[in-house]
Order: structure tokens, then C-alpha cells, then sequence
């Protein structure tokens, strides 16, 4: 059996990664791929996660639509500074990153067949 998945393939930030690695000497360049800046984050949340790592809900999934409390702040602020309305608990999906929410985005809308330009 073939699935639409088994066509996917590796997103273009690896090949774009391998790129940039030819001006990691450059004292002008800050690689901000992948979240992983190389910059020790300020004190400040240093404590405030040495605090909240011993909090119990730190350590659980939240639900797979993302943290209600971060997508209900989201529907306040693009209601408050765009004047948009949206419904924080079917409208809006927290991911993990760009890659999952194209995927998610892709997978859901585009049907075998269909042509798409990106």
C-alpha cells in the first residue's frame, strides 16, 4: 500500500543549513536556524525557568492543538492590534516549529492530484 507520505520529502532548511555553514566564520553572521542561536539567554529566564522546571504541568504534553492559555493570548492580541476575531478553541493551532505546520497545512488541504506552486 502506498501513502501520501511516503513521498515527503526532507524540507529545504537542511540544504540551506549546509549553505550558511560557509559564512559561519564571518564575526557578522548569527546563525538563527533551527532555534539554535549558540547565545546564552539572558539571567533573567535562566531563573525563571530554574523555577518552573520543578512545576509539575512543565513536564506534560499539552493537548495537540497547543496550550489553550498561549492560543487564547493570540486571539486577545490579534483582536486588540489587527481586529481580527478568531476563536482560540477551533481556529488556532500551535506548533512545534514552520516544518510541522506546513506539513499539517499541506496534508490537510491539498488532495492527491491537485497542483500546487509554493
Amino acid at each position: 500500500m502506498k501513502y501520501r507520505t511516503s513521498d515527503i520529502r526532507p524540507p529545504p532548511i537542511v540544504k540551506l543549513s549546509e549553505a550558511a555553514k560557509r559564512f559561519m566564520g564571518s564575526s557578522n553572521f548569527i546563525d538563527m536556524g533551527q532555534g539554535l542561536p549558540g547565545h546564552i539567554p539572558p539571567k533573567s529566564v535562566i531563573n525563571a525557568l530554574a523555577e518552573r522546571i520543578s512545576h509539575p504541568l512543565t513536564h506534560r504534553y499539552t493537548s495537540d492543538q497547543g496550550l489553550l492559555e498561549l492560543r487564547e493570548e493570540l486571539s486577545l492580541y490579534l483582536r486588540q492590534h489587527s481586529g481580527i476575531d478568531v476563536d482560540p478553541q477551533n481556529e488556532i493551532i500551535i506548533t512545534a516549529g514552520g516544518n510541522q505546520a506546513f506539513s499539517g497545512t499541506a496534508l490537510t488541504l491539498i488532495q492527491p492530484g491537485d497542483n500546487v506552486i509554493v
